[in-house]
């Protein structure tokens, strides 16, 4: 079963993107126009010499870094999507490359006009 041109092109692209890192396609998705997320912002941990010399800390201090990666596995994941779909609208717009063209053997030519 032959698949349509259109979906080969966005095969091959998406293969092509697996090697890209997340913030290389967010800021591909931002030269393009689109309106991309922040980066997540670290809340810095409390410092462990504080710990130390027995200051009350607020568990949500001692947790920043928790919270942190949290949020960035979200927008990592936001990002893929998004870049997914710009991949996909990119392939649909665009017309067939010439190696998906029918090969030469396929066209009519004059000759066979004759």
């Amino acid at each position: 079963m032959r698949c349509a041109p259109g979906m080969i092109v966005l095969e091959r692209q998406l293969q092509e993107t697996r090697m890209l890192t997340t913030n290389r396609k967010a800021n591909i998705l931002a030269k393009s126009g689109v309106a991309v997320p922040a980066f997540p912002a670290r809340r810095l941990p409390i410092q462990e010499r504080h710990l130390r010399k027995g200051a009350r800390v607020p568990r949500e201090e001692l947790e920043a870094d928790a919270q942190q990666a949290e949020a960035v596995a979200r927008w990592s994941l936001q990002i893929e999507d998004m870049y997914v779909v710009y991949v996909a609208a990119r392939a649909a717009s665009r017309p067939a490359r010439v190696d998906e063209a029918p090969a030469a053997t396929d066209r009519i030519t004059d000759a066979d006009m004759v």
